[in-house]
């Protein structure tokens, strides 16, 4: 068992999923619907479908995001974006290091 991290929607445990590009274009739209200048502000409605969009069952169980307490759902935000910083960092050093690597002809 890998290890990911566990977050619990009544009684189904989920992890993150590993979303397709069709499924980050429908995340990011999502967050660009409730972020304004000064604040993000996800309604219920928001937050379930995001749930249902980057979490996905531990046992392939059906899960209702709508069961998930608030605590978690703010955690499982949290977590995703700072999943999303690491990874445009890390990929920002792999290109960095492609530019050392590439030279001038």
């Amino acid at each position: 068992m890998d290890n990911k991290k566990i977050y619990l929607a009544g009684d189904v445990e989920c992890s993150f999923k590993k979303l397709s590009l069709d499924e980050a274009d429908q995340v990011s739209a999502l967050i660009g619907s409730a972020v304004n200048e000064k604040e993000a502000v996800f309604n219920n409605d928001q937050t379930k479908k995001f749930l249902s969009f980057v979490l996905e069952p531990v046992n392939g169980d059906a899960f209702d995001p709508g069961k998930m307490d608030e605590d978690t759902a703010v955690e499982v935000f949290k977590d995703f974006f700072l999943m999303r910083i690491k990874r445009g960092s890390d990929i920002a050093k792999s290109f960095g290091t492609l530019a050392k690597e590439v030279k001038p002809h």
